[in-house]
């Protein structure tokens, strides 16, 4: 069972019942959000030289790259507030085993207390590794995102030198 699956345990935290209802909480507010590009690719060419592309290849491309943008942030949404909930269940789990280990260790830091609380409650295990899952995938999400803004914020640039060209162009 993932921990995502657990209903009940030990400290009365639910990481799966409070993301299930934040998503019902914000699906309530009928917000719109972001579909799934239908021009999709897992990869694609962005030019060396934007001044080579046309005017409408330019919109295109920046188009695209604010629907990828927007689809990203809407994943990295849905995944942080599920990250909230398991770290929310964990780090209670991890504090109310912890409370035995300082009885056991002494005054040991935070790291050691953790793992300590770890290795002896196996049953934590699994959404210690969930966390690092959701964490990691955070990471890779926010990379992309961060690659969608630099390359439109560069077609941008490019549309506004040209806007400028011609503004120029027009007063001469």
């Amino acid at each position: 069972m993932t921990p995502s699956e657990k209903s009940t345990n030990d400290v009365g935290l639910d990481a799966k019942g409070i993301y299930s209802w934040a998503l019902d909480r914000v699906k309530r507010q009928k917000l719109a959000v972001p579909k799934r590009p239908k021009t999709w690719v897992t990869e694609y060419e962005f030019p060396e030289d934007p001044a080579l592309l046309s005017s409408l290849e330019l919109g295109q491309l920046m188009l695209k790259l604010s629907a990828m943008y927007g689809y990203v942030l809407r994943l990295m949404g849905v995944l942080d507030a599920e990250l909230v909930a398991v770290d929310a269940e964990y780090d209670s789990r991890v504090q109310t085993h912890a409370l035995k280990v300082r009885e056991e260790l002494g005054r040991v830091n935070k790291e050691l207390r953790e793992a300590h609380v770890v290795y002896k409650h196996k049953e934590l295990r699994p959404l210690r590794h969930r966390r690092i899952e959701l964490r990691t995938v955070r990471a890779i999400l926010d990379t992309y995102a961060r690659i969608y803004i630099f390359h439109h914020q560069a077609l941008s640039r490019e549309q506004s030198r040209r806007a400028e060209e011609s503004r120029m162009e027009i007063r001469s």
